[in-house]
């Protein structure tokens, strides 16, 4: 003999399966759509960055010396053309010290402003694959708050239906029916 109760809870696993394989076809999603979108922006970003050779201007200074500075490594002048004739000069931090006149190769946009360089193929790979994987433990962590929410509410309902069964039989089971109290 099966209650209620024990229908509904293998309803509640069969459903939590279907569930948990509906979120594991859709966890790839947002990995994917980091990956598109990185992919154009680093498309982008390569049409409009330029890779130049910057010069020093002169001899680096350590970075402690500047006032809030701390980052470690050196502070280095240095100054670039590009695009022609417009001549760019700004403090560079550089992890070892230059001398003037050494060269060192920098990205710059369109404009000639130093920018970062476009992101790797591995990068994105990596950025997109991290997605993934906080999305399928997102998704799992989802499904199991939900099963484990529903079933407390089942056990909780199991228990009350138990309670009433058991007033009905435990009077006739311990043979206290029809006995007079004492």
């Amino acid at each position: 003999m099966v209650r209620p109760c024990d229908r509904l809870r293998s309803a509640l696993v069969l459903v939590g399966l279907l569930f948990a394989v509906a979120l594991l076809s859709l966890c790839w999603l947002p990995g994917t759509l980091v990956q598109h979108f990185e992919q154009q922006q680093s498309a982008y970003d390569a049409a409009h960055s330029h890779r130049v050779t910057a010069t020093t201007t002169a001899a680096s200074i350590p970075a402690g010396s500047q006032p809030f500075a701390g980052s470690g490594g050196f502070d280095t002048t240095v100054t670039w053309t590009y695009p022609a004739g417009q001549t760019h000069r700004i403090l560079l931090a550089t992890p070892r010290a230059q001398v003037r006149g050494d060269t060192i190769q920098v990205w710059v946009n369109d404009s000639g402003e130093m920018v970062t360089p476009p992101r790797s193929h591995g990068a994105i790979q990596v950025d997109a694959l991290w997605t993934d994987a906080t999305s399928l433990l997102a998704e799992a962590l989802l499904a199991a708050a939900a099963v484990a929410g529903v079933r407390g509410v089942l056990d909780r309902r199991a228990q009350r239906a138990w309670e009433r069964e058991w007033e009905r039989v435990e009077p006739r089971w311990t043979g206290r029916a029809g006995r007079s109290p004492a």
